[in-house]
């Protein structure tokens, strides 16, 4: 277009500048280039204007014009440079609406921080858990949404509400750690979840966090300071906490409406979901470690996603410590951690399976759980509690057969097919 006005002749001029203004125009509107719908619009309308003045241009060029015609002409191709004018003007001012609102407004609702090999499975219990309160609700997990890491602290800026779960080892990460400072310095809503056995960074900690953080020097590259980190550390104490939930049961229940993991959807949605009912007569049942709070929060993820295959028709229930299992159920999955089969209360379940004894699977919880292999009464030596040597005899045979079927693998702190299922 720049090399038009070489040209010999008028005629050709204009010729070629429209061919070129209509190349541009269908290639802009089929392929749509620009990012934000509106750019894509605001493009359409400079070409339109641009080619209806140059329109004008080609029906006077080289002819002697009245003085009419001149004037309506004029009128018409100004009338469209206007136009063009008021569309750039619109599409600025909408960028700058755009811009207010997602600061009122930001995209995500609730970012949890966590370090992920510790406290994955809870983090993504936790998700699940705050989604079903409103699919309004966007939660940020990073081994579900993050692509690239450089741009993990702009997701965090962009949070109406970082959840931070404080348990033992977060504050040497130094993602995690960088997290909490980018929450700081943006004015991010923040709120801590503790668990029993985490402690605030120490005064030495702040003495040399270079030692405390291994690679905290690698966030200069985010503009985060020693300094910043540090004031973050101290500010993160004086943030709303929440205990770690003695329950992770199915939200609210008639026994326990106000215990567990439902109190602090409850506080942080300001939401209440109505009581329910426990089933009656489950005809599924998961086993798990109780002391194991990871494969716990593993055991109610495989729940949520029973419920969700309707047509399996289950009644599905997770078994806890002191429960009984129940003589009704005809399927059982055992989820499998590390020392599971070493809990008193698995041992117990097992042991005093009712007869007819039920289809039994095991799900392994962790990625790297070593499938017991025989004999498998080495398995059973050192379990807690007192069992006679008949009672570890049977144990030992209903691990055998456990361990006959193919056990699949379902580990949450990873991104797995259990995200894609959810979001069915």
């Amino acid at each position: 277009m720049v090399l038009c006005p070489l040209l010999p002749s008028l005629a050709v001029k204009l010729v070629v500048l429209n061919m070129l203004l209509y190349v541009s125009l269908i290639a802009m509107t089929v392929s749509q280039p620009w990012r934000v719908p509106a750019s894509n619009v605001l493009d359409t309308l400079l070409h339109v204007g641009l080619l209806v003045v140059l329109y004008m241009a080609s029906l006077f060029a080289g002819h002697d014009v009245e003085g009419a015609s001149l004037v309506q002409a004029t009128a018409i191709s100004f009338f469209f440079v206007v136009m063009m004018v008021v569309a750039v003007a619109l599409a600025v001012l909408y960028g700058f609406g755009l811009y207010l609102v997602r600061q009122n407004r930001k995209p995500w609702r609730f970012f949890i921080s966590h370090h992920k090999r510790a406290v994955g499975s809870f983090a993504r219990l936790l998700k699940i858990r705050l989604q079903q309160r409103s699919s309004s609700f966007n939660v940020f997990l990073d081994t579900d949404n993050l692509r690239d890491l450089t741009e993990l602290f702009n997701f965090v800026r962009d949070t109406q509400t970082l959840v931070i779960l404080a348990s033992p080892g977060i504050m040497g990460r130094k993602w995690c750690v960088g997290e909490v400072v980018t929450a700081k310095l943006h004015k991010v809503h923040s709120v801590v979840v503790r668990w029993p056995n985490f402690t605030d960074p120490s005064a030495t900690t702040h003495e040399d966090l270079s030692f405390a953080i291994p690679g905290i020097e690698a966030l200069t590259a985010y503009s985060i300071s020693l300094h910043d980190v540090s004031s973050a550390l101290h500010w993160m104490k004086t943030l709303d906490s929440f205990p770690f939930p003695d329950s992770l049961d199915t939200e609210r229940v008639l026994e326990s409406p106000s215990r567990g993991i439902g109190k602090i959807c409850d506080a942080l949605t300001g939401t209440v979901l109505p009581l329910e009912r426990r089933s009656a007569r489950p005809d599924c049942v998961i086993l798990v470690d109780p002391a194991n709070q990871e494969a716990v929060a593993t055991a109610h993820i495989l729940l949520e996603l029973l419920k969700l295959g309707k047509e399996l028709r289950l009644s599905p229930v997770v078994l806890k410590s002191g429960q009984d299992f129940p003589d009704h159920a005809v399927k059982a999955l055992m989820v499998c951690s590390s020392g599971c089969f070493q809990s008193e209360a698995v041992a117990s379940w097992l042991i005093n399976l009712p007869y007819p004894q039920p289809s039994i699977f095991p799900i392994l919880a962790e990625p790297d759980f070593a499938v017991p292999a025989e004999p498998y009464e080495s398995v059973v030596l050192g379990v807690e509690g007192a069992f006679t040597d008949a009672e570890l005899a049977t144990y030992a045979s209903v691990l055998q057969v456990v361990f006959q079927e193919i056990a699949s693998v379902l580990a949450p702190q990873s991104y797995s097919s259990s995200q894609d299922a959810w979001a069915y």
